[in-house]
């Protein structure tokens, strides 16, 4: 026979936080998960309160939609937690639990369940790697620039007849007029300059040699560029014009210094009509030893192979042909002193070490995300199908939409440009591309950079001092982006917040409600406290 005096009922209550403050520990020292843990407190506080006698307590059922809540264990008048049903039961709690945790940062799920935060880890790696790896990119992108622009300076010099150094500072207005030539003389003329150039190459103070085996100097390459036919009468203001552009190329060979080029053109029967010439342009090849002076010990000499156009431009007509340069640079594999190379390839295996973990890391980023967004996916269909069936509503789109982490999105799409971006730095250091790809390097390289620094602002909004700061603009943007006539709410759904609209801090803003403070109490709370919500959502 039981007893219903003071004694009897201290001690079932004494034995009740006993036995929660037990559990509590074992959670704490077991590698459960918070549902588990969940589940099991639930249910062994069911069967205690099955089997000990409690203070009676008189039901009152609710309607959907009333303003009236049923007394709560202390007998004090408490809200319900969710509108239309008199307690939560076992699974919605099962379900506000899950949620809470999901809406929780790295840093409160840390607090929480001592749940390491790999993601946050990883990203701070990366962060330090991917800069480290941009700036010795940046490094050698920078040197590889001044090189080929100083070259390309010296060739000009040595190619381009009337070349002179103030065309090489850049100013505005500029100091002196366009590089053009104004006499058809002046046309051969320019071009048999670069070809006696190109012949006593030897001469030059740079080391430059020509592309073929023997180092001999092998035949230039001219283009020109016509209308099919141009004819100009300007004395009767007649012409006859075809506007199809055809293309003639002859080779010159070395002879052509003592020959001339427009004798030797005449000869192989090509006539430059400068009425129908469009443009022109000289090739040739050129190739060269780069000794870095300040690359130190364990810097290699590149070897490069400059394919120069002399460019003439007539295309306006206006009897000004504007003359111009380009070096196209490509770098070769070199092959040098046997006891130096050993050397050069440590420095090539550090950035190729480098590249490799920065392949690595970002790689576990991008599953680590994906993964989440997975995750991320599949409770959203739990909550949409729980919403159906005990609620009989559909989530709403804003609801859905809680559940991408955009962050997560962007740090993907960061991953991937990295990835890139360092296969093809380590592709140009290994001189493994035929064609030099630094400006795209530089463009991956560039972007993904800048969106992993800018998706650890996201972090900041984890510590108090940048919260404010971090945080604040992005309520402030929703309510002047969002109409006036969406932000009622709709009648007949169980909202108790809509600062996350739907599921996600409903529940969240419920369970703060009842346990005063922060979110992450629901695994920090003394065993009394949960004793009470769950006591009194078995009622």
């Amino acid at each position: 026979m039981q007893s219903y005096g003071p004694g009897a009922q201290a001690a079932p209550a004494v034995k009740r936080r006993t036995d929660s403050y037990e559990a509590a520990q074992q959670q704490q020292q077991s590698p459960e998960s918070d549902e588990e843990y969940v589940n099991t407190r639930i249910l062994r506080r069911q069967v205690q309160l099955q089997s000990t006698p409690v203070a009676p307590v008189v039901p009152m059922p609710i309607s959907a939609g009333s303003g009236t809540a049923p007394p709560s264990v202390n007998g004090q008048e408490e809200q319900p937690e969710f509108p239309g049903s008199s307690a939560a039961s076992y699974q919605e709690e099962r379900m506000r639990r899950k949620l809470q945790f999901f809406f929780m940062n790295p840093i409160e799920k840390w607090q929480a369940k001592r749940k390491f935060p790999y993601k946050f880890v990883v990203q701070i790696v990366k962060i330090f790697l991917v800069t480290m790896q941009l700036c010795l990119f940046a490094h050698s992108r920078y040197n590889h620039i001044n090189y080929t622009g100083d070259n390309r300076f010296a060739f000009s010099h040595l190619f381009l007849r009337g070349w002179d150094s103030s065309r090489e500072v850049e100013s505005y207005p500029p100091a002196v007029g366009p590089f053009a030539l104004y006499l058809k003389s002046e046309f051969f003329d320019t071009v048999q300059y670069a070809v006696d150039g190109y012949a006593n190459v030897s001469r030059s103070i740079g080391p430059y040699d020509y592309p073929t085996p023997n180092n001999t100097m092998p035949p230039l390459k001219l283009c020109l560029q016509n209308y099919r036919e141009g004819t100009i009468f300007g004395f009767n203001e007649s012409y006859i014009f075809d506007p199809h552009i055809d293309e003639v190329c002859e080779r010159l060979p070395p002879n052509v210094t003592t020959i001339g080029v427009e004798n030797y053109l005449r000869q192989r029967g090509v006539e430059v009509n400068f009425a129908s010439l469009v443009s022109a342009q000289l090739t040739f090849k050129i190739k060269t030893v780069n000794f870095k002076a300040n690359g130190g010990p364990l810097s290699a000499p590149d070897c490069f192979r400059f394919d120069i156009s002399i460019m003439f431009n007539n295309r306006d007509h206006d009897g000004q042909m504007l003359l111009s340069l380009d070096a196209e640079a490509t770098r070769l594999k070199c092959h040098g002193a046997t006891d130096f190379i050993s050397e050069a390839n440590f420095d090539s295996m550090l950035r190729s070490v480098l590249n490799i973990f920065v392949l690595l890391t970002c790689a576990l980023s991008f599953a680590l995300c994906t993964r989440a967004l997975w995750r991320a996916y599949l409770l959203r269909c739990t909550t949409v199908n729980f919403f159906r069936s005990h609620f009989g509503k559909e989530l709403s789109f804003d609801g859905r939409l809680e559940f991408v982490n955009f962050w997560y999105i962007m740090i993907i799409f960061n991953d991937v440009l990295l990835i890139i971006g360092s296969a093809l730095k380590e592709q140009i250091e290994g001189r493994y591309l035929v064609v030099d790809q630094w400006d795209t390097c530089s463009l991956f390289l560039g972007i993904g950079n800048l969106l992993v620094w800018f998706g650890v602002l996201r972090y900041l909004g984890f510590f108090k001092t940048y919260n404010v700061s971090y945080s604040g603009p992005k309520p402030i943007g929703q309510k002047v982006s969002k109409p006036e006539n969406q932000k009622a709410k709709k009648p007949g759904l169980p909202v108790i917040s809509v600062q996350r609209s739907a599921i996600g801090n409903q529940w969240l803003k419920a369970l703060v409600d009842r346990i005063g403070g922060h979110p992450r109490r629901a695994f920090q709370n003394p065993p009394q406290v949960l004793e009470r919500d769950v006591a009194a959502a078995a009622v």
